[in-house]
């Protein structure tokens, strides 16, 4: 390899060792790449008519950017591309941002690429799954399949294939299909034909998940009929993929949800979505205000627990007189009678049913009344 860097130009050009190093390090050892740098150096030099010149780690690292505006330069990047189908471009995409940000946080392996894209709201379909695969079949990838192998190509994916500008081409797959499928909905919709264009939207994503613009459509009609949750699912989805179109939209479902739910006194429900809110935009003054106010209510209600009310209170005071009083007349009432079993009848009164007194011969009286003269009093037990 380093015999292909030097032994070409070594007439004109004399590579100091690092910047030898720092060209395969760019190129992986790869011929065709490490030709592209070295016949850019070379080209560098000539129009500076510095023959005899020494090219140094610098030069090697400022010619990258001369190969990304050279036509020439690029055309054999752009030919590999062209060739992936777009479920590995997508891939592609997604292994050269997790290594950009694995190499800012010094991490020494990239994130798995179909864990990000589900960052970026993509259900991960047969062909995403398979298609890391595939690249390192290729030679593009690492045995990790995390990483690409040719740096060169890897700066190039960060600056003109960047990941959600290669997401949205994944709205073309099953383009044939789903075109159609889309346009019938939408006329369906406009007239007032819901349910079938929902019917449709609903079997677009059975072809391609990823089809954002149905999702968008989907998340429109929850919102409509006030399923807050499926809403969100979409919303949110759409959001990952393209935050700047879709905050706004995100930020007032989640804040209607919480004040629908606030009116249901469904405070923890509703405090979710508000903190959701929080999430995405801090300093949002709304959110903050409403959940103060949940915090109040939740407040009051538990202090209604512990502290009742003076109406509650004089309820409960009602309750317990009645209670006592009823207590009382029935121990007096068992106590009367304990004693008359144990208490003689006084003289010309006799003793009836074991626990009353009348006078003796009261039933021929005449008196319609029953003859009872009076109750045993109660009296003091006798002392021993």
């Amino acid at each position: 390899a380093q015999r292909l860097i030097a032994k070409p130009s070594e007439s004109i050009l004399t590579y100091e060792q690092e910047a030898i190093q720092e060209i395969l390090k760019l190129s992986a050892g790869h011929p065709y790449f490490t030709q592209v740098i070295c016949f850019t150096l070379f080209l560098k030099a000539m129009e500076e008519s510095n023959q005899n010149a020494t090219v140094t780690r610098t030069d090697v690292v400022n010619i990258v950017e001369r190969i990304f505006h050279d036509d020439n330069a690029q055309a054999g990047l752009v030919w590999f591309w062209d060739g992936l189908p777009i479920p590995e471009k997508v891939v592609f995409s997604a292994v050269a941002e997790a290594q950009k940000r694995a190499n800012t946080q010094a991490n020494n392996l990239p994130e798995e690429p179909l864990a990000l894209l589900m960052e970026y709201g993509v259900i991960p379909t047969d062909d995403l799954i398979k298609a890391a695969e595939r690249l390192s079949e290729k030679g593009f990838l690492d045995n990790t399949e995390r990483r690409i192998k040719v740096e060169l190509v890897r700066l190039w994916l960060v600056r003109y294939h960047q990941l959600d500008r290669e997401i949205s081409e994944l709205e073309k797959l099953e383009q044939k299909n789903v075109i159609q499928l889309f346009s019938v909905a939408n006329n369906l919709y406009s007239q007032g034909n819901k349910q079938n264009a929902i019917q449709l939207y609903n079997q677009i994503l059975g072809i391609n998940p990823n089809h954002f613009q149905t999702i968008l459509e989907l998340a429109k009609w929850h919102l409509e009929i006030e399923n807050f949750d499926q809403a969100l699912e979409f919303y949110q989805r759409a959001y990952q993929f393209d935050p700047i179109r879709n905050k706004d939209i995100l930020l007032d479902t989640l804040q209607n949800y919480g004040h629908s739910l606030f009116i249901q006194k469904e405070f923890a429900k509703a405090r979710q979505q508000y903190d959701r809110v929080l999430v995405i935009q801090p300093n949002c003054s709304s959110a903050q205000q409403r959940l103060a106010e949940i915090r109040i209510f939740e407040s009051n209600e538990n202090t209604s627990h512990i502290n009742p009310t003076p109406g509650d209170k004089q309820k409960k005071s009602v309750k317990v007189l009645l209670g006592v009083g009823i207590v009382a007349v029935i121990a007096i009432s068992a106590v009367s009678r304990v004693y008359r079993l144990f208490s003689p009848c006084p003289p010309g009164e006799q003793e009836k049913f074991g626990i009353l007194c009348v006078v003796k011969g009261g039933t021929n009286s005449g008196n319609r009344d029953f003859p009872i003269r009076r109750m045993v009093e109660i009296k003091q037990v006798k002392k021993k």
